[in-house]
């Protein structure tokens, strides 16, 4: 979401669909207006609301803004550190798993290069997550879930996407973690 028009019309949709909703804010978003603006407005849309509303931070890109959005009320953070190296990755999403877990909230990192467009970012994909680099992430960071590449990208396709699906399972059982699926919204036009 990126503004407060955004965040109630996602509620309404999902209480006329009577289900949960996560609404989630980036980086770019953050800048312009402030997590402590952006949990108010949630809050107050989740408070009319007949179905559990929660709030994220997706693509985070400091342990700043991660505490920012902790102490503001986000009940989810992500911590993407996928630009670095797994270790260098690894310890710095540890260090959000822990902020996460002092205000009792959820959090996310992400291994392997998920392609296309994200905030303000263009990454070009350059491979799938190995499940064994998985498994050594998910240890040493502590992370709740795990974005991982499998062949979905960010954005609009141009280009009918080459999934390893195969790959899933694999990363589920060297991992033990909840997998997400970033980029992947209109993949059912496609695979």
């Amino acid at each position: 979401a990126e503004n407060a028009e955004m965040v109630f019309a996602i509620v309404a949709a999902a209480e006329k669909c009577k289900a949960p909703v996560i609404i989630q804010t980036t980086p770019s978003t953050l800048r312009y207006l402030p997590p402590a603006c952006f949990a108010g407005i949630a809050e107050a849309a989740a408070k009319k609301a007949s179905v559990p509303v929660a709030l994220h931070l997706d693509h985070g890109d400091s342990l700043e803004l991660v505490r920012a959005c902790l102490e503001a009320g986000y009940t989810s953070v992500m911590l993407d550190g996928s630009r670095l190296p797994l270790e260098e990755n690894a310890s710095v999403t540890a260090q959000a798993v822990q902020l996460a877990q002092s205000f009792g909230a959820c959090c996310e990192g992400e291994l392997g290069a998920i392609g296309g467009k994200e905030d303000s970012l263009q990454v070009q994909a350059d491979g799938y997550t190995d499940p064994d680099q998985a498994a050594q992430f998910a240890a040493l960071s502590g992370v709740d879930s795990l974005a991982v590449a499998i062949g979905t990208a960010h954005g609009i396709y141009q280009t009918a996407p080459k999934l390893d699906l195969g790959r899933i399972p694999l990363l589920e059982a060297k991992t033990g973690l909840p997998l997400v699926l970033h980029g992947a919204s209109g993949l059912s036009d496609m695979v």
